[in-house]
């Protein structure tokens, strides 16, 4: 009974049981291909298995039960078994890294590159390089992973220059252009990175949850807020720069900026991005009304009314906006005594809630809605159906 239950929770079961049907019939190709696995025992587990798919834990897929059908007359063997296991987990892992390096198209023309410029082979080095170019021409040119890309393909040139010219006794001298072109992508690579983890950071630590040593980065924004200028080409190191100040500095000068951004909507930002810019502008004009700073109720409306006239509110990834997110747009509305578009909204946008709180997050809108009007017991009576 043991060995069958640690068969049932060992990660080869784990895993197994998250493959698609393709994918399980596609392992099977793997593992049965001589270039990767010569065990014929680790086929027939494997095969087994398959067969199991993906009802492991309501047939018996215990270890010694395997074992018999595999091998029948023979005598279980644990410590045979458990190589078994760990040899066709260590195929599926293989496998999984397959799918993923798979999917990454860009990625796989780099690695080509460096094996082609380690082998010299010129020709194909030449022909690889021109399909790497054309599909870095196809993506964004202003992310992270573009700038990094850019700056390992620009490398293996840089290699490839080298190597090429003095095989044909060729003395071109240092590339000084290319060098320069290198180093400034990895820095955008870098700097972006940093950003965005920072970004992160400053969110996850105001809450409490991490403590961590900040002051090589802090320097690094220093020094990066003074050379802005010099990135205007990539309006996402603007944009998190400006985030991070403002959430560190809390001056109004970062939030004018951002706010300008938030409104051009020619700024090629993603969802997410924009998503998480009016979440940022939200909480510094709460921080202020709080403060009793004039103007920063209007503001918040203003951010809310732009984010809902570009359907900016329900929040990545998810399919329904927040309660607290719907409900904190309504009473923005209504503190700026904008009773007529709080309404407007809820009848709007009421069907972006989840259904089981639906109509509970109605009446409370309808009830500050009635209260704003002086229906004081009609409000009531909304607050009484919740």
């Amino acid at each position: 009974l043991f060995l069958n239950y640690i068969m049932l929770k060992s990660n080869l079961i784990h895993i197994l049981s998250n493959l698609s049907h393709t994918e399980i019939n596609e392992f099977g190709h793997f593992v049965r291909s001589p270039y990767f696995n010569r065990n014929q025992s680790v086929v027939k587990l494997n095969e087994y298995l398959r067969k199991l798919w993906p009802d492991f834990e309501t047939i018996n897929s215990g270890r010694k039960h395997v074992y018999r059908k595999i091998f029948e007359t023979r005598e279980y063997n644990d410590g045979f078994m458990r190589v078994l296991i760990s040899k066709l987990t260590k195929l599926l892992e293989e496998y999984l890294t397959h799918i993923n390096f798979r999917n990454r198209k860009k990625k796989k023309k780099l690695f080509l590159l460096n094996e082609l410029n380690l082998r010299k082979l010129e020709r194909e080095f030449k022909a690889i390089n021109k399909e790497a170019e054309k599909i870095l021409a196809e993506i964004p040119q202003d992310t992270m992973h573009y700038f990094f890309d850019r700056a390992m393909l620009e490398d293996n040139v840089y290699f490839f220059n080298n190597w090429s010219s003095r095989s044909k006794k060729r003395n071109n001298g240092h590339d000084d252009a290319s060098l320069k072109s290198i180093i400034e992508n990895f820095t955008r690579f870098y700097l972006i990175a940093s950003l965005t983890m920072y970004r992160k950071v400053l969110y996850i630590r105001n809450y409490g949850k991490i403590n961590i040593d900040l002051r090589f980065i802090e320097e690094v924004l220093k020094i990066l807020e003074s050379y802005l200028d010099d990135f205007k080409d990539i309006p996402i190191i603007n944009l998190y720069t400006n985030e991070i100040l403002l959430l560190t500095k809390g001056d109004r000068k970062y939030f004018d900026v951002l706010k300008s951004i938030f409104l051009d909507e020619n700024q090629g930002l993603t969802y997410i991005e924009i998503y998480s810019l009016h979440n940022i502008l939200q909480r510094f004009s709460t921080g202020q009304v709080l403060l009793g700073k004039n103007g920063f109720e209007r503001e918040k409306f203003s951010l809310y009314n732009t984010a809902v006239t570009r359907n900016i509110i329900v929040y990545p990834f998810k399919k329904h906006v927040e309660a607290y997110l719907f409900i904190s747009i309504v009473n923005s509305a209504l503190t700026v005594k904008e009773i007529l578009w709080a309404k407007t909204f809820l009848n709007n946008h009421v069907h972006l809630l989840q259904d089981e709180i639906k109509s509970s997050v109605t009446e409370m809108c309808m009830a500050k809605i009635d209260f704003e009007l002086g229906s004081f017991e009609a409000s009531l009576l909304r607050l009484q159906n919740i």
